[in-house]
């Protein structure tokens, strides 16, 4: 529950990022995580619940844009910041109600253009999430989309290669295994348990039992009251008991409390004994987590501590939140104290004029304004603050 000063101070922030992202014209990447997509998706959340009709105009003129960018240039085939995250966006916000969108018109040509990338991706063994075969599933599947013939070739995959280890299911290389929940095994673990309705080969079972030996591995041996964390970000194919760094970042896409959403969420579903010594260990090292030991990083550009979703405080209080609700009870305690960080650091953020990042002499501005790195993430988790509908959370694999 929300006190009515803390009410306040976030529907202001609200507004402010409204007015910023409104006015922004930036860039000519359509994408949902990097790009106008995304910004439509918070602006049309504001509109559904503030009825600005000035943001209403903008939406449309932003929407024309994406469907003109959609049409006209070969678009990368992925989920970020390319067709199905585009496709994702568009078929959502006329599902929600928010916004009177004719997808099927002016998709019509996508859902053969999907099952191809996924098969692509499949055959290329590209299946991260955000860049890979999962996130084409998830499109098909949430536009309704799903065939016989595509769950035979999901399933035939991970059939086939799931004897090699889950090492071959890791999205950074052959020799390191990502444990992070955006690009790692404990995202395809979430992504087992919220389709287990439609993939009927399921590798979940492995997946916990290497997260459940990790951790074991780390609270048995030396020194485990000096770790600030229980899981690295990456460990040796060869041998999992070695982490390539003792530390991981405290963040959505890498580290604990991620791979914590993930866990809960297995011990939620399948009420393992074992499961809450998990969940008392994790509790506690997420617990002690602050901002001077998070790394989280300082953008001195904007004077203010990074805001966004992946890796900044947006996601670790969005985090907070969700775990808090999938155990019925407050077992994070700091979700206020991320919650005061992030406001102040949006009021910082909006006091800035420019928000471009130089990179090789280039302006890129969606590191600072999309949904995945910058202020649209931040102003949707502030909008499900006080308006209890999360469910644009779906795009961040927040299925429940």
């Amino acid at each position: 529950m929300i006190d009515k000063i803390s009410h306040k101070k976030i529907t202001e922030k609200i507004h402010g990022i409204a007015n910023v992202l409104s006015k922004y014209k930036y860039h000519s990447l359509p994408g949902l995580l990097i790009g106008n997509s995304g910004i439509v998706c918070f602006l049309a959340y504001y509109y559904k619940y503030y009825k600005n009709e000035k943001i209403n105009i903008v939406i449309e003129e932003k929407l024309d844009h994406i469907v003109n960018v959609f049409n006209e240039f070969n678009l990368p085939s992925h989920y970020s910041s390319g067709y199905s995250g585009v496709a994702w966006t568009v078929f959502h916000l006329e599902k929600e109600g928010i916004l009177a969108i004719d997808s099927e018109k002016t998709f019509d040509a996508f859902i053969p253009i999907a099952k191809s990338n996924l098969i692509t991706h499949l055959e290329n063994g590209i299946i991260d999430p955000f860049y890979g075969a999962l996130g084409d599933f998830q499109l098909l599947k949430e536009t309704g989309n799903i065939d016989d013939e595509t769950l035979s070739i999901m399933e035939a995959y991970f059939y086939q290669n799931h004897d090699k280890g889950i090492e071959e299911f890791s999205f950074v290389d052959k020799h390191n295994i990502n444990l992070g929940l955006a690009h790692g095994i404990a995202g395809l673990g979430l992504f087992f348990l919220n389709h287990a309705d439609k993939i009927r080969f399921d590798i979940s079972k492995h997946i916990y039992e290497f997260y459940l030996k990790t951790l074991n591995d780390r609270v048995d041996g030396p020194d485990y009251s000096l770790y600030l964390s229980i899981f690295p970000n990456t460990v040796a194919a060869n041998n999992h008991s070695n982490p390539n760094k003792e530390e991981s970042r405290f963040a959505w896409c890498y580290g604990d409390l991620g791979i914590f959403y993930y866990l809960i969420n297995h011990y939620k579903k399948f009420k393992l004994n074992d499961h809450k010594k998990i969940v008392s260990v994790l509790a506690e090292k997420c617990n002690k987590r602050n901002l001077e030991n998070s790394v989280i990083q300082f953008h001195s550009h904007l004077s203010c501590y990074d805001i966004g979703f992946c890796h900044g405080l947006a996601g670790i209080y969005y985090l907070h939140h969700q775990i808090n609700r999938v155990a019925g009870f407050e077992l994070l305690a700091n979700k206020e104290y991320w919650l005061n960080l992030l406001l102040d650091n949006i009021d910082i953020f909006l006091k800035n004029e420019d928000f471009s990042v130089e990179m090789d002499g280039d302006k890129k501005h969606y590191d600072s304004l999309g949904i995945l790195e910058g202020i649209a993430g931040a102003g949707l988790v502030l909008l499900s603050c006080v308006t209890g509908n999360d469910n644009w959370s779906r795009s961040l694999m927040f299925y429940n």
